[in-house]
């Protein structure tokens, strides 16, 4: 990741790791009881649609652009390399 803020979009990453390795694990994991009372859906700025950036103010519409980004790299893309991951897991569109 070549960015400024290298080491926080490493640490949002390995979260992001984390969290799904212990999805996989289910009922077997420590986490499970935290995980299962997570909403299953929620929106961000991440999420608007490039329509609904522009009805933002500025200072609104940069960091949303910004943290879009951040998601793009650390996204699906980057996920499907990890090796100790699950197929099922790196491919459930729903998931990642």
């Amino acid at each position: 990741v070549k960015s400024v803020n290298a080491d926080s979009e490493f640490r949002q990453y390995y979260l992001m790791l984390k969290l799904l390795v212990e999805y996989e694990k289910g009922m077997e994991s420590p986490w499970y009881q935290w995980l299962n009372s997570l909403p299953r859906y929620y929106t961000n700025a991440a999420s608007m649609t490039p329509f609904c950036c522009l009805c933002l103010p500025s200072l609104m519409r940069k960091l949303t652009v910004q943290e879009r980004g951040y998601l793009q790299r650390l996204g699906v893309s980057s996920i499907k390399l990890v090796p100790y991951l699950n197929d099922d897991t790196k491919y459930d569109v729903d998931l990642c």
